[in-house]
């Protein structure tokens, strides 16, 4: 994915961006002057149960200027899951919230999504990197992850849903904005 599609697909996300948790300091101004850009290292979203296999990536977005960070989720469509996997379900039925945490262990901005995987984005508030959940100033390295709470089901011929065993949490790579910095996140995108 480029930096041009995760510009696209924020400016589709926006109207999603003001809903969410209060705790949350908003950045304003937010694609006035600037395009977003992608700013951490995408992370696949894949099932190990051959519900979905790759439904998407998640990463982290950037507005310069609002120095507004979002976390988003890259929904891949049924023909690219199937083309990739040769998988015979008809789709897959997401379910959960995408979200921030920052350096403190603290997560807010939450958007909750129920929908089918279908080429979409789902995006996170949109927040300052400037300011906490509480409105203190951060010190470097100012890093955020974007998260994702998720539940995946399969679409069958009928039309029923089946679930795998529980839902997941995911963590994303990170981005350090005082120095551009990133972290790999080794346990990787599964949900089982």
């Amino acid at each position: 994915m480029t930096y041009t599609a995760a510009a696209l697909a924020i400016a589709a996300g926006l109207g999603m961006a003001s809903t969410g948790t209060a705790s949350a300091v908003p950045a304003s101004g937010c694609g006035s002057t600037t395009r977003p850009i992608m700013v951490s290292h995408p992370l696949t979203l894949s099932t190990i149960n051959n519900i979905g296999d790759d439904l998407g990536i998640l990463y982290l977005g950037y507005f310069p200027d609002c120095r507004g960070v979002y976390a988003e989720i890259h929904w891949n469509s049924p023909e690219d899951r199937n083309s990739m996997t040769g998988a015979t379900w008809l789709d897959a039925h997401v379910e959960g919230r995408v979200y921030l945490e920052d350096e403190n262990s603290k997560m807010f901005g939450y958007v909750p999504f129920n929908m089918t995987a279908n080429g979409s984005y789902t995006t996170s508030q949109v927040v300052t990197i400037d300011k906490d959940p509480n409105g203190n100033n951060y010190a470097a390295p100012k890093a955020f992850y974007p998260r994702v709470d998720l539940n995946v089901a399969q679409i069958d011929q009928a039309g029923g849903l089946h679930y795998g065993p529980h839902p997941c949490y995911i963590s994303g790579n990170s981005h350090t904005f005082s120095d551009g910095g990133w972290q790999n996140n080794a346990g990787g995108g599964y949900c089982a």
